[in-house]
């Protein structure tokens, strides 16, 4: 599996588990698929995900002060995982 492909699964399986991390498991977690997901958008040229990583980062602020539910965080985890899903089949479709 590619980096990508192992991002996005453990976005997946956290945000069903999340009673198993911590507030800074879920903040890191959160800022790994922001700035992957700022990565492949600079790097493929890409536009209009810039909303999915402020609200990221937004989000991952939000944890140590516990203004965000756990039904929110795992919305914005899937979403994530979503975002990283779809630019990573985008990259690959640009190569064939």
């Amino acid at each position: 599996m590619s980096a990508i492909t192992d991002l996005v699964t453990e976005l997946v399986r956290s945000a069903n588990e999340l009673v198993r991390l911590s507030d800074v498991g879920k903040r890191q977690l959160l800022i790994r698929a922001s700035e992957k997901i700022f990565d492949l958008e600079e790097g493929a040229c890409f536009a209009g995900t810039h909303k999915e990583i402020v609200d990221l980062q937004s989000i991952s602020l939000t944890l140590g002060i516990g203004k965000i539910t756990n039904d929110q965080l795992q919305a914005n985890l899937l979403d994530a995982a979503g975002a990283l899903r779809m630019l990573h089949i985008a990259i690959d479709g640009r190569r064939a």
